[in-house]
């Protein structure tokens, strides 16, 4: 090394500074963006979409009454305000101005000549994002925007990602505004009809992604985007159309040109639009006139944001229109390609079923016969045996026709008062999925009370005795009084936990991690069951019972030998029955007892030999 390289080395040394952890971000900078009715060169190599994007808030395809919620919101997110939320969601289907929304009144709110935007890209951690994100305030201050997530199909990553937006909104110090933009998608198949709920694997919305806890939080806010009315849709590319008219569209007809936007206008997504405008036009310049292959082109892009209360409400309600273009003046015709819209678009035929059959008392305020709802749950049902998932044709859409005709006919013999259409309540997701997740939940804890405490007992008595009798034996006031207990409220629960009533809810049944385990933990507390099957598992002590095949996981089938006497239980065989478990079991309230001792005490009125001596001499009698 020469000796000017070592002068530069040891000049270098001396102002070397502490390692600075630094923040890769995608900066959004106030880039000019070329006018939307400007002239373009007709290069098929420019992407539409970044071309045409809006360069302000008055060229959004948004309605401006939605475009002032949020500006009020962000706002005073900006300004620090009183009531300010620290965190604001954006959710809504895909191409409905969410994101650009948010770009454009950031670089309003903001004035900073180097940035107004932080945006996350999944290459780095989300938690040192969010750790270094937090020190953009003052002069400093931006807008931190989340389009990209980490894996959240990563069980850990997905739970790190909800634990750091938890603790940002637990930050007493001032934040910048935190901005997520959640893309739904809703997917629901027959295929999957059984499961429990949904969660992120087969879901991707709000409540799937940061969690209930989160979402319903209080320093959260959400705006809710729906798709782009085909009104703003067609004007935004009848303007781009004009812009390419010299270099693009002055080789297609104009009534072609015309027909594709009403097509592609449907989606209520701007930016499949005018990707599709583009494929199209591209295309279609260099074919002849109308020749087949042009005609096919016309299909492209036409997705639909069908969700599952849309589909519901077009049935209860009926519709003016569909996407068939072929309805004239005739009710029958209006109802008949409606159907034919909803069944080709919604992918769940079962789901829709049991969404109406939640729903359809909403119509005109419950306001018709009794015989008329009892036609449609007959329908329904008919519908469930003939149209499973493997239903076509006439068998998958006689319980849904069925329905919009008894519904139809009440719309036209009852008068229905202005305003009364969908007035009485909002349409709520079935509860079906509920029940389903309750029912589970039971049975997976019969079966560990099977496993660890009593393998000889079949699942379906277990559930009889210790699912009822017992609770209702140990919670009755004649037992109560018998034994000196005070007679208060009941306090002794049942296998598989109390019966609760289950609600209908306006969202999808999401399971809740964080609620799933405070219930748990407290029943870990209260619940004599759960506390007995964590004991035996924790001492092992079910493992005395398996036998050399590897234990008993299987209910036992009795014959008929085996318990061949009377059904009518009388007091006394009830009390004998419990008292062969109860040296298992945990004592009910008010009693004492001694684990491991020799005997029950003397006031114990149930276990003793000559009481089971008893029971056996009257059977074999």
């Amino acid at each position: 090394m020469s000796s000017s390289d070592e002068s530069i080395t040891d000049d270098t040394e001396e102002f070397i500074l502490p390692k600075k952890r630094k923040l890769r971000v995608k900066e959004s900078r106030n880039v000019p963006k070329r006018d939307l009715l400007a002239s373009t060169d007709g290069s098929s190599s420019t992407s539409w979409i970044d071309q045409y994007s809006p360069r302000n808030t008055s060229e959004l395809c948004l309605h401006p009454r939605k475009l002032s919620d949020l500006r009020k919101v962000m706002s005073s997110m900006v300004n620090g305000g009183a009531n300010a939320p620290k965190l604001l969601i954006l959710h809504g289907p895909s191409g409905c101005g969410k994101s650009t929304s948010a770009k454009l009144l950031a670089q309003d709110l903001i004035a900073s000549s180097e940035t107004s935007l932080i945006e996350y890209t999944e290459s780095n951690s989300f938690v040192e994002f969010l750790h270094d994100a937090r020190y953009r305030v003052g002069y400093n201050k931006c807008v931190i925007l989340v389009e990209e997530y980490p894996n959240v199909f990563h069980e850990p990553t997905h739970q790190s990602f909800k634990d750091s937006l938890w603790e940002w909104l637990h930050i007493d110090e001032p934040l910048p505004p935190l901005i997520l933009c959640v893309t739904e998608v809703e997917h629901q198949s027959d295929d999957n009809h059984g499961r429990e709920f949904f969660n992120i694997q087969n879901n991707w919305t709000v409540d799937t992604l940061v969690g209930k806890r989160i979402s319903n939080h209080t320093e959260v806010a959400k705006v809710k985007f729906n798709p782009i009315a085909m009104t703003y849709i067609k004007k935004a590319l009848n303007r781009l159309i004009q812009s390419e008219s010299k270099s693009v569209f002055n080789r297609i007809p104009k009534s072609e040109t015309s027909e594709f936007v009403d097509s592609i206008g449907k989606c209520g997504d701007i930016r499949s639009s005018i990707a599709n405008l583009q494929f199209w036009s591209t295309m279609r310049s260099k074919l002849p006139a109308r020749d087949e292959k042009s005609m096919e082109l016309y299909s492209i892009g036409k997705e639909t944001h069908l969700n599952l209360f849309h589909a519901v409400g077009k049935i209860i309600y009926g519709s003016t229109n569909n996407a068939y273009g072929e309805v004239g003046d005739d009710e029958f015709d209006i109802d008949y390609f409606t159907i034919l819209d909803v069944l080709s678009t919604y992918p769940s035929n079962n789901l829709l079923q049991l969404s109406l059959l939640e729903n359809y008392g909403i119509f005109n305020n419950v306001d018709f016969d009794i015989e008329q709802a009892t036609k449609i749950v007959d329908n329904l049902s008919l519908g469930d045996v003939l149209g499973g998932s493997s239903a076509e044709g006439a068998n998958k859409e006689i319980g849904i026709r069925g329905v919009r005709s008894i519904l139809g006919s009440v719309g036209s013999h009852q008068t229905m008062s202005k305003g009364t259409k969908g007035a009485a309540t909002s349409i709520k997701f079935p509860r079906h999925f509920k029940i389903i997740r309750e029912y589970n939940r039971i049975t997976s804890e019969i079966r560990e009370y099977q496993k660890y405490v009593r393998s000889g007992i079949s699942f379906q008595d277990l559930n009889l005795i210790y699912g009822f009798y017992e609770p209702k034996i140990y919670n009755s006031i004649k037992w109560k009084t018998k034994n000196g207990i005070p007679n208060t409220r009941s306090n002794y629960n049942r296998l598989g936990g109390k019966f609760k009533e289950i609600y209908p809810t306006e969202g999808l049944p999401i399971a809740d991690l964080e609620e799933e385990e405070e219930e748990e933990r407290l029943r870990a507390v209260y619940d004599q069951y759960r506390i007995q099957i964590k004991t035996q598992m924790n001492e092992g002590a079910g493992m005395d019972h398996e036998t050399d095949d590897g234990g008993l996981s299987d209910p036992i089938e009795e014959s008929d030998s085996d318990f061949d006497f009377d059904d009518s239980i009388g007091d006394m065989e009830l009390n004998n029955i419990l008292s062969q478990t109860k040296s298992q079991q945990v004592v009910p309230p008010g009693r004492s007892h001694v684990a491991g001792s020799d005997g029950d005490s003397d006031s114990d009125v149930f276990s003793s030999d000559e009481e089971l001596d008893e029971l056996i001499r009257k059977r074999n009698l």
